[in-house]
């Protein structure tokens, strides 16, 4: 009798989980996941993870898993247009290697530093993307809830 108890019982606002997951493109590449490092554990409507991890596990029980893909408004956000800065070439080190998708550290004018994505390379061009990798794109969420409390 207690056993089915514990199987009704579902995660609610407010709760804290447990849980191990998988980020994916869609493509299908790995983005994250907590099988290496251990289960994630957070209080569920605190803002800790990504809006659509929080909201994926609302309703589920123990033990149980759910997939669903998180459109970029509940990831990582879209692409912000005023995190990307084109630059000319020539301002670019000599001794930086440019290609698309490397990524790179520099010192904003305020004297903070930052990583930016280097992508839209042309003869003269390239444009710096501050903007996390996985902005604008819908991500597959795999999730098992292993504990609530």
């Amino acid at each position: 009798m207690w056993y089915s108890v514990l199987m009704d019982i579902r995660v609610q606002k407010g709760d804290t989980v447990s849980v191990h997951y998988q980020l994916s493109y869609e493509n299908g590449r790995r983005l994250d996941d907590s099988l290496s490092t251990g289960p994630v554990s957070f209080v569920v409507g605190n803002g800790f993870v990504i809006e659509g991890l929080e909201e994926a596990v609302i309703g589920m029980a123990l033990g149980q898993q759910k997939k669903t893909l998180l459109p970029p408004n509940k990831a990582y956000g879209p692409k912000e247009k005023d995190l990307l800065i084109t630059i000319p070439l020539s301002s670019v080190p000599s001794h930086l290697t440019i290609e698309e998708g490397k990524q790179v550290e520099i010192t904003t004018k305020n004297g903070k530093s930052t990583k930016v994505t280097l992508c839209n390379i042309s003869e003269d061009t390239v444009t710096l993307d501050g903007n996390p990798n996985p902005a604008g794109e819908a991500i597959l969420l795999y999730v098992e809830v292993i504990a609530i409390s």
